[in-house]
């Protein structure tokens, strides 16, 4: 009930899930669960498809509404606080249930799982991978080679959803066994066996795509990978203070209520990694110094990137709630006699979603899909929006199609395409401009009126249809 309590309570947000939603949804349309598209002549291209394959299988499963969207995230934060009990088992032992309790009351996570986007999927297949490789590691069983492939096969699902920034937690994995533990013992990471799984599962698609489409090879090392972390390409926050006021402010507050906790055992943790290094090492400090390195090798990679949004640090509640509770056992704290707050702070969680639902947001698209039907309640083939970002998700609300044109009004070699059935959206700052371009076509439209959104937007309706 806390999780999936009121989720389908607000309408679909822009830009993610508006983008998502729509790559869904014409996923289904089409039957092309190959090929990214957010609309039948554009393609997309930025994430690998795991995600939109679990949104499309919502959908037909609950139906064409927004809890059917978010359940992926839903879904994914529920097996997450699951994960984290697992988790708990090797790093606080005598109270597992405290990692799984911390993990799903952290403010940042308990309240990103009411969207739709890759992040929270990614952290499970993270979660779930770390969690074998700990149990391999430090679990007493005698499957330890399976557990090593489970993970494997885990980083290839995140792979499959996420891309490399998936692999962030193997790079910690990667360092911690080079350090050489003194629990390494006869441990292996069968890494010729495990990286052909992980270039199995989580290359499969991107192997099929780039056999069909080869130019597709440059974009994903070029554009998504060398662009994204390496220049200003991509325009999210790519100043070298934006991890500063993004990430330190999230890590703060988005540990709450617990962030007294978790700062206390995040300074005794690096005290142990310091012992690790230079003297001999106990249990506590050879677990306190993977802890901060599945912590600070993604951390650093954040920081040197000049691509920075907040979700990108999600998987780091993880490790956090962990090192949260061990500060906690140490402390002595009486979980018990804290129930109440704890409670309340679980109903305000929830409560936040009403909330949501509740005000009025201007990249809320339904609200957008409810201002158009004032002026036009007919069915819409297309919307087309001009030199603008589309809304997406008018397709989940609405049925039609959805695109934006780039139309350089000086330019008399614009290609003017109009169809019936279309809606025409565009900047009330250009309306004039493009009035005088569908004069010079001899297309009529007909200005349906003004809609105060995201932007101030003016509706055309194609009269006749003709190009």
């Amino acid at each position: 009930m806390y999780c999936f309590a009121f989720q389908g309570n607000r309408g679909l947000f822009e830009p993610d899930e508006g983008r998502y939603s729509a790559v869904a949804l014409q996923m289904i349309k089409s039957n092309d669960w190959l090929v990214p598209h957010t609309h039948p002549q554009h393609e997309h291209w930025t994430k690998p498809p795991l995600t939109y394959w679990a949104i499309a299988g919502s959908i037909l499963t609950f139906g064409m509404n927004e809890f059917a969207v978010r359940f992926t995230n839903v879904m994914s934060f529920f097996l997450c606080i699951i994960i984290a009990f697992y988790l708990g088992k090797i790093f606080v032992p005598k109270r597992p249930w405290l990692v799984s309790l911390i993990y799903g009351t952290f403010l940042f996570p308990a309240t990103m799982c009411n969207g739709a986007t890759t992040d929270f999927l990614m952290t499970m297949w993270q979660a779930l991978a770390v969690c074998f490789f700990a149990h391999a590691f430090w679990g007493k069983g005698n499957k330890q080679g399976l557990l090593v492939f489970l993970a494997w096969f885990s980083f290839g699902l995140a792979f499959l959803t996420k891309g490399p920034p998936a692999l962030l937690p193997l790079g910690s994995i990667l360092l911690f066994l080079q350090m050489k533990p003194s629990d390494t013992r006869a441990f292996s990471m069968r890494w010729f066996r495990g990286l052909l799984i992980l270039f199995l599962v989580g290359g499969s698609w991107f192997f099929v795509v780039i056999s069909q489409k080869p130019e597709l090879l440059r974009y994903f090392l070029w554009d998504e990978i060398v662009l994204r972390v390496f220049s200003s390409h991509h325009q999210r926050h790519p100043h070298w203070y934006a991890p500063l006021y993004i990430y330190v402010p999230i890590l703060i507050f988005g540990t709450l209520p617990w962030s007294y906790y978790t700062g206390k055992g995040f300074i005794k943790s690096l005290r142990n990694a310091k012992r690790h290094l230079v003297s001999e090492f106990d249990e506590n400090n050879i677990k306190g110094t993977f802890l901060i390195l599945w912590l600070f090798v993604p951390l650093t990679i954040f920081f040197i990137s000049q691509s920075n949004l907040p979700l990108y640090i999600l998987p780091l509640f993880i490790p956090l709630s962990i090192i949260t509770s061990k500060e906690i056992e140490r402390s002595n704290i009486s979980i018990y006699k804290m129930r109440y707050r704890i409670g309340i702070w679980c109903v305000f969680i929830v409560l936040t979603r009403i909330l949501m639902g509740s005000l009025d947001f201007n990249k809320d698209s339904s609200k957008l899909a409810d201002q158009i039907k004032q002026y036009h309640s007919e069915p819409v083939e297309e919307f087309v929006f001009v030199n603008t970002p589309p809304a997406l998700g008018l397709q989940f609300y609405t049925g039609a199609d959805v695109k934006e044109i780039t139309m350089i009004f000086e330019n008399s070699d614009n290609h003017f395409e109009s169809k019936q059935g279309q809606i025409w959206v565009v900047l009330q700052q250009e309306v004039e401009k493009f009035r005088q371009e569908a004069k010079e076509n001899n297309i009529p439209m007909k200005e349906l009126g003004l809609i105060k959104s995201r932007q101030d937007y003016v509706l055309f309706k194609n009269l006749d249809g003709r190009i």
